[in-house]
């Protein structure tokens, strides 16, 4: 134990501490990289799963007519369906963004929140509206109201004006801008007052212990007294579906963290055995056994990288809540400090560690007092080879410091190559989840404005309206149900049923595999029904629906987000064979000349109140979020390759001191010196750059394969860059390299020829 204090108190007394920092750096990067990636996933739906139970368990949301619902509900009561519920009279309306355009927002009624039982709101800020003129808004909009405006909103066709005295928010639906409307809160009064032509109900239902969520939402809807049924489970996936795409991504770039950890522990693990080999030779003539420094060299490592850990399960605990993307209404968690985190995740850090330390220790214990006082080996067949170069003797120097230590040098551009290999990753992700987020039809949903009238509104006025908008390239109607599969493969299965028209193949989807519908009685289906749901192209599926049984033939599959894909989309014309409901819903394209939000304020002119209109939501707010945790994850990796590439220059420079020194008295000046760096690290930058572009376009197509298949989108939808990320990132791994290894070697630039000489 002594020889390991005099050993930790050398090293850290030691003028030179980049390999000791560069250790203490990998390990706290490791770490928190593992930390994140497991508390992101397993808090996210645990913070979300605990904020269901503290608004009361609403298993059912159900809105409807004044009188539906409530007679909906007592016969659902009167059958055992219901423990508790809560009931809110509601107006739709439209509520104007700042930018010309409107969105709808669900303006309910709640006089007192501490008596709602089930579906508690939640405030966000501010206080509950008290008198008829005051609104709590949705916190989803807090960046575009303050506490006391006056805001204008149109219910029913009307203007009212009301003053915002809070914001909140409920988990009744997925938030805003992610879904809509929006929603609003003020007294019986003040409802009364904004809606003083009649109002709707919405409930919030907690059902009895014996009941199936699924199995009580179809009773509801096959009684026919409510319009709308939604499950938790539906809502629950729509608000966890950010945070299961960055979990895919959060495990591919953590392999890329951890592969990278080990390769610059094993280089600052051989880098102090260098360093150090004229100590260790003297304790081997003072009889330390090889057994003996082996050991004593990896328990050094351990302590070292234990700081790191300590550092890295802080850092990431801190970080984790940050990155539970989709849940940012719920606010901002305090970080949980879980010691079982620190003892398993910190546990696998160190094993690591020791694994990687484990060849550089067994060296250690092979140093032999000869060995001890004689300058490092130079290979000398390698050293004529780089000398026959046609470059300068600067550059013909770097490029042997670069190769002093072949397993070292290894090891570093090896882990350049991970860096360029995320930066690569990185780069082919962001574009790849970019086209989705903004070519909506990869997502099910290529529209630009969607146009929503109440049932007394004539479709034919509407459409009349709606074609004599300047900018309108094309529409589709857009409706749904809840129904279960009681046939095929996925027999049993509750699925979304999307009923678009007039003519699928006009509506602006994307056909993946087979044909489209072409006559009734034909349906596509997303990925997660033909992927792991059971259903095959060429299937005949029987379908309950609320209206009656329908039977269909799979005919291809589509690209849809919704649900994770476990969507079966038919026509209009199918539909029809069970109902003859219109649809209320238009989903308007534009012609390529308007943006959406211009399209949709000349629809809304245009519909002068007949309906509400709204422009599909900004796909650039949506990935915010995406390229700044990407941005993270590519820095962790690049930081840990750096630290890599500087531990092997300084080590390597450390190694031929003597020889800089030689040449430095021989006339070499600064500017030779630069080049000397510039050119060693160039050169393993060169070397990363080679082995890493290949890896990082294979791993972005596993980590975007991977992911598109757990969010439901499911292969053949999404395409990887490959030219220009491979372009930029191989560049910035070059000059980064060099640009690091001419800082890492400043110190030998401002000395002399004798005292490199001397020190050397």
């Amino acid at each position: 134990m002594n020889v390991f204090a005099a050993l930790m108190e050398g090293r850290l007394r030691s003028r030179n501490l980049i390999g000791t920092l560069a250790l203490v750096l990998v390990a706290a990067i490791a770490m928190a990289a593992v930390v994140t990636g497991l508390e992101s996933r397993r808090g996210s739906a645990a913070r979300l799963d605990r904020a269901f139970m503290d608004v009361g368990a609403p298993d059912l949301v159900v809105g409807g007519g004044p009188t539906g619902v409530p007679a909906g509900l007592d016969a659902a009561a009167s059958a055992g369906l219901v423990e508790a519920e809560s009931r809110f009279d509601a107006a739709f309306g439209s509520f104007p963004l700042g930018d010309g355009t409107s969105v709808g927002i669900e303006v309910r009624s709640i006089d007192d929140p501490g008596t709602v039982v089930v579906g508690r709101p939640l405030l966000r800020g501010g206080r509950w509206a008290e008198s008829s003129d005051e609104i709590v808004l949705d916190v989803g909009v807090a960046d575009l109201v303050a506490l006391g405006d006056t805001i204008g909103l149109e219910i029913g066709g009307d203007a009212r004006t009301a003053t915002v005295v809070g914001f909140a928010t409920d988990l009744s639906a997925c938030f805003f801008p992610s879904c809509t409307p929006l929603r609003g809160y003020t007294t019986a009064a003040g409802l009364t007052t904004l809606a003083p032509d009649g109002t709707y109900m919405r409930a919030h239902v907690r059902l009895a212990p014996d009941w199936d969520r699924e199995m009580a939402a179809e009773r509801l809807r096959r009684d026919g007294l409510v319009d709308a049924v939604a499950t938790w489970d539906e809502i629950r996936a729509d608000l966890l579906l950010q945070g299961r795409i960055f979990s895919a991504m959060l495990a591919g770039f953590g392999g890329f963290v951890l592969v990278s950890s080990l390769l610059v522990v094993a280089n600052t693990a051989t880098g102090s055995v260098i360093a150090r080999r004229r100590e260790l030779g003297v304790l081997r003539a003072l009889g330390a056994t090889p057994s003996h420094l082996v050991s004593i060299t990896v328990l050094e490592h351990v302590v070292l990288g234990a700081v790191g850990v300590v550092v890295g399960w802080v850092g990431g605990s801190v970080l984790a809540p940050r990155l539970q993307l989709g849940l940012d209404q719920l606010g901002t968690e305090a970080p949980r400090f879980d010691p079982t985190v620190l003892l398993v995740a910190g546990g696998a850090v160190l094993i690591v560690v020791a694994v990687a330390t484990s060849a550089p220790a067994r060296a250690a214990g092979d140093v032999s007092m000869a060995a001890s006082v004689s300058d490092a080996p130079t290979d000398r067949a390698r050293s004529s080879r780089i000398a026959k170069l046609p470059v300068s003797p600067p550059v013909q120097l770097g490029f042997q410091i670069a190769v002093a230590r072949p397993v070292r040098a290894a090891l570093a551009a090896t882990a350049i190559a991970a860096s360029v290999a995320a930066g690569v990753a990185g780069w082919g992700v962001h574009a790849a989840v970019n086209g989705v987020v903004e070519d909506r039809a990869a997502t099910g949903d290529p529209y630009d404005a969607v146009v929503a009238a109440p049932t007394f509104v004539e479709s034919d006025r509407l459409v009349e309206r709606l074609e004599a908008v300047d900018g309108v390239g094309g529409w589709y109607t857009d409706q749904s149900r809840r129904g279960e599969l009681r046939s095929g493969g996925a027999i049993g299965s509750s699925v979304k049923v999307r009923i678009v028209g007039p003519v699928v193949s006009d509506v602006g989807l994307v056909l993946v595999d087979g044909a489209w519908p072409t006559s009734p009685g034909e349906a596509l289906v997303g990925w997660g029904l033909l992927g792991d749901g059971g259903v095959r192209i060429g299937e005949t599926v029987d379908i309950e629906l609320p209206e009656g049984r329908l039977t269909v033939t799979v005919v291809g599959r589509h690209a849809d987000l919704d649900e994770g894909g476990e969507v079966l989309l038919i026509g209009d014309e199918t539909f029809r064979s069970l109902s003859d409901a219109s649809p209320r819903h238009w989903r308007v394209v534009s012609d390529g000349t308007v943006e959406r939000v211009e399209l949709a304020r000349r629809l809304e002119d245009a519909m002068a109140g007949l309906a509400i209109v709204q422009p599909a939501a900004d796909p650039s707010a949506q990935l915010r979020p995406f390229r700044w945790v990407l941005g993270v994850l590519v820095a962790l990796v690049g930081g840990v390759a750096g630290a890599n590439l500087v531990a092997t220059v300084v080590a390597g420079a450390r190694e031929r001191r003597r020889e800089i020194g030689v040449v430095r008295s021989l006339g070499f000046g600064t500017s030779e010196l630069c080049r000397l760096a510039l050119s060693s690290g160039a050169a393993l930058g060169a070397v990363g750059v080679v082995i890493g572009l290949p890896v990082g376009l294979i791993a972005a197509r596993w980590i975007v394969s991977s992911a598109v298949d757990q969010i439901g989108l499911g292969p053949g939808v999404v395409s990887v860059p490959m030219v220009v990320p491979s372009l930029v990132a191989g560049l910035a791994g070059v000059l980064a390299a060099a640009a690091l290894s001419l800082l890492s070697t400043r110190s030998l630039r401002s000395m002399s020829g004798s005292v490199l000489i001397r020190e050397g």
